[in-house]
């Protein structure tokens, strides 16, 4: 048949869609049969176009009167759906406010994984930014270190014209002081280049500040903290580097520096400054921290490591105690994803892995609890709108018409969540960030097209999940059936128990986890780091000269027990050093890093840091502060010595004879595994720490003893002692909290979302077998045997789902434990017995009064129900 014996069919399509049904067929046939007749007497190109003229000339009066009348019905849907809400006002709450908050978690997580991901992807140049790392091979063992060589990037840029700048990046501790204003600072040290290469901006002052050495960057915070409100362009301040008093000039304010940027500072000074602290800037001795390239085009950094050999001779000549491999380049956008060692301990870390997937996969999980809720309250309360559908069905409704009015009252109560949930997100953001270090999560729609696209789509998704399965289930039923009175609901099918299932299961892990994490911060907070922390306070003596006075001047305190001096101390410092064994019969040399301590008299005393072998270091003999040195478990182990005392071992090329060995200490917490360490004795001409142990009842005391002599010795410079316990774990002591305050409420949260999931269930249950208890009581059934029928399916579910729960539970917790500390308090039998038997006397308390009250009820009322 040619394709002109039939009217256009794109003609036709549209004016069936632009008409009711049964209208269409009838325009359609008389149009049909005007096109036959005018192609047999002028031919089909005449005929087409008559028929495409008709339809032109329809299409606005049809056009405005679907719209009307579409409109009219979704006013009419509107109202059936704000009648059917209101008519269920208790479970239309339960939803709503189940859905709003599983959304604004979703948000929340949907920001905080934004603020990771979006780690230095604010500067303008992002992507032709490069950081230098470096290769270091340790017993065969590849180490990634984020500093350099100091010369190296200079180097690079005189002989490689397509790097457009250089920045190297460090820091160094300062007082800084403005008039009566004393603080300890940390000042960063940066390029002239600075501002450059990466996107800052500032509130005040001129982006060449650094190309002068005498001129300072300040951020908006210490500004305010030194001078208040007033414009500090021009101000001259006093910063003392060591024994070096140096005046400098404010010379620009940045804006306020965003949290996820790698690079953060309070004080920023030009490169050249660092040499107050003796470092000759083109010495290949000396490593500075960072070392970043502009390349503009990254394809010229292909095969560069390879042409950089001469630059790693140079290094291993001039230390060939810290040779390394090669030097290699990383994307800045993508140095978010680099171990801690890389980032050289200047730079702010990105999120935790764990804490960016675990809020999202929550936070989802949440949702799709909260969506079969709704799906079991629409179920379980559409017997009581089976009239409603059946009539219409015999009014000639059509199942997409049912199937769009219950997706459209899906819709509309998740937009009356959605806009709850904004509501609350702008709570759950700076209240989850309160809860981390380092994280700041700003709900901002105006400027976040990406946040927006989320929002629309989390929208969407979950009115679909939600109303997708009643819409169609419902829609379902036959009209007959239901005018006879034959139609029932379907109870408890395998999808719905699947769905309870699911929701307590997610319950009881929750719980399980909440429960792990306060035992684990428990743990945390009582675990035997390998030394006595309490009651120990820590001084920065910034000049080695101070101690032996400020020594002899709180020794005359009762309250303090001991004073140690040191060059490096538990939480704040170390030294990596490289050691090797001698090799012996029946055992090979071993070669690798350690944690190198540097201490004094009285440290192993006042830190309480135990031998288990040997002896300590003995004052009175100078080969102890030569040739002696203490090593840890972990060394002992990992270097093959079974018998340590008295053997020898090299540390950079000198040897020492083992004198002792103590007990393995955790520097920072039970983050990492502890790692080969050694003691050795150090000179009070050395000494950069002072710590003092006091009476357990004069702690606070002691302290501001502590302070009122430093400022009486060193009036001018500020007091900064440390409470050990307190301050040098109080990240770690943080982020415990915060996790377990995080699982808390998540726990909360999704304990409520199964209650809610159980009583709409529940209702489902009662509804549908509402005539049979009434007959089994009339019949004599108790109160307790009604209870157990009506109980028994979901006891069976609820045991189900605590097994899924513990079983799964057990390995997706402890994986996630193991991925934060190296050490914790594992999961064990206990919590899960407990999280179930929570699980238990919440269910309990949800539907008790349910089953309380019908089986109670007066059976009359029951057999009059249908």
């Amino acid at each position: 048949m040619s394709r002109h014996d039939t009217p256009p069919r794109l003609g036709a399509w549209l004016l069936e869609r632009l008409r009711p049904h049964g209208d269409s067929d009838v325009l359609l046939g008389d149009f049909e049969e005007e096109y036959h007749y005018l192609r047999g007497r002028y031919g089909a190109r005449a005929a087409r176009r008559w028929y495409w003229r008709q339809v032109l000339l329809s299409l606005p009066g049809f056009t405005a009167q679907l719209a009307y009348w579409s409109l009219t019905m979704l006013k009419n849907y509107l109202i059936i759906a704000g009648r059917q809400l209101v008519k269920n006002g208790r479970y239309t709450v339960i939803n709503v406010v189940g859905l709003s908050v599983a959304l604004a978690c979703c948000i929340v997580a949907y920001l905080n994984y934004d603020f990771s991901f979006g780690f230095d992807k604010f500067h303008e140049n992002a992507e032709r930014i490069y950081r230098v790392n470096s290769i270091r091979v340790v017993h065969d063992n590849p180490q990634e270190w984020g500093i350099t060589p100091m010369p190296l990037g200079p180097a690079m840029q005189a002989e490689f014209p397509f790097i457009d700048n250089v920045v190297r990046i460090s820091l160094g501790d300062a007082v800084f002081q403005y008039e009566e204003k004393v603080f300890n600072e940390t000042v960063y040290f940066a390029d002239p280049a600075f501002f450059d290469v990466f996107t800052f901006p500032l509130r005040h002052g001129t982006p060449d500040v650094l190309r002068d050495p005498g001129r300072i960057v300040l951020n908006p915070e210490t500004a305010v903290k030194y001078f208040g409100q007033e414009n500090p362009i021009g101000r001259q301040v006093t910063i003392r580097f060591d024994d070096e008093l140096r005046t400098f000039t404010v010379g620009a304010v940045v804006e306020k520096i965003p949290q996820n940027s790698s690079i953060q500072f309070d004080i920023l000074a030009a490169y050249d400054n660092l040499r107050v602290y003796g470092d000759d800037l083109e010495d290949w001795r000396r490593w500075g921290h960072v070392t970043f390239l502009d390349v503009p085009d990254p394809a010229a950094l292909a095969g560069l490591s390879d042409r950089l050999t001469a630059y790693i001779g140079l290094q291993n000549t001039a230390r060939p105690d810290l040779e390394f491999e090669r030097f290699y380049f990383v994307p800045l956008p993508e140095m978010f994803l680099t171990s801690d060692p890389t980032r050289a301990y200047i730079l702010t870390e990105s999120l935790h892995p764990a804490a960016v997937v675990s809020p999202a996969v929550i936070a989802v999980l949440l949702l799709l609890m909260a969506c079969f809720n709704f799906m079991n309250t629409a179920i379980a309360f559409a017997g009581k709108r089976l009239k409603e559908i059946g009539v219409r069905k015999v009014m000639g409704g059509l199942r997409r018409q049912l199937i769009g009015q219950f997706m459209g009252e899906s819709m509309l109560l998740c937009v009356i969540a959605f806009g709850l949930a904004l509501l609350l997100a702008e709570v759950f953001a700076p209240a989850y960030s309160s809860l981390w270090p380092y994280l700041d999560l700003q709900v901002d729609y105006a400027d976040n097209a990406p946040l927006l696209v989320f929002l629309a789509a989390l929208l969407l998704i979950t009115g679909i999940i939600a109303g997708a399965y009643p819409a169609f289930y419902i829609s379902s039923f036959s009209p007959v059936n239901i005018l006879k009175g034959r139609q029932q609901l379907a109870g408890l099918n395998y999808f719905t128990r699947a769905l309870l299932t699911f929701q307590l299961t997610i319950a009881v892990m929750v719980i399980l986890a909440g429960i792990v994490f306060t035992n684990n911060a428990r743990y945390q907070e009582t675990v035997d780091l390998g030394y006595d922390k309490e009651m120990v306070l820590m001084v920065p003596l910034g000049n080695p000269d101070r101690f032996t006075t400020y020594r002899d001047a709180l020794v005359q305190n009762p309250d303090i027990l001991n004073v140690a001096g040191s060059r490096s101390h538990i939480g704040y410092s170390y030294f990596g050093r490289v050691a090797e064994t001698l090799p012996a019969a029946g055992r090979e040399a071993i070669k690798g890093e350690i944690d190198v301590y540097l201490i004094g008299e009285n440290y192993l005393e006042t830190m309480g840091l135990r031998i288990v072998d040997g002896r300590g270091f003995d004052l009175d003999m100078d080969t102890d502060f030569t040739d002696a040195v203490m090593v840890n478990q972990t060394f002992a182990r990992q270097f093959g010595l079974t018998e340590p005392v008295g053997q020898t071992i090299i540390l950079d090329s000198t040897r020492y004879e083992v004198v002792g060995v103590f007990e393995d200490f955790f520097d920072a917490g039970v983050w990492n595994p502890v790692d080969p360490g050694a003691l050795r004795l150090t000179t009070p001409d050395r000494y950069y720490y002072l710590s003092a142990r006091v009476r357990s009842d004069r702690l606070d005391e002691t302290n501001a003893f502590l302070r009122q002599t430093w400022q009486r010795l060193v009036p001018e410079e500020p007091y900064n002692g440390l409470y050990q316990n307190e301050e040098v774990l109080a990240e770690a002591k943080t982020i415990n909290t915060g996790i377990r305050t995080t699982f808390f409420y998540i726990a909360l949260l999704a304990t409520v979302i199964a209650a809610a999931g159980l009583f709409g269930l529940m209702s489902l249950a009662i509804a549908r077998r509402t005539k049979e208890i009434g007959i089994r009581k009339v019949l004599g059934a108790s109160v307790f045997s009604v209870g157990r029928l009506i109980n028994k399916e979901f006891i069976v579910m609820l045991l189900i789902a605590s097994v899924l729960a513990s079983v799964l539970g057990y390995f997706v917790i402890k994986m996630l434990l193991d991925s934060i500390w190296a050490y914790h308090g594992g999961v064990g039998l206990l919590p899960c017995v407990l999280a179930t038997v929570f699980m238990f006397v919440i269910a309990l308390a949800t539907v008790g009064w349910q089953v309380y009250k019908i089986a109670t009820s007066n059976p009359v009322q029951a057999l009059r129900y249908e």
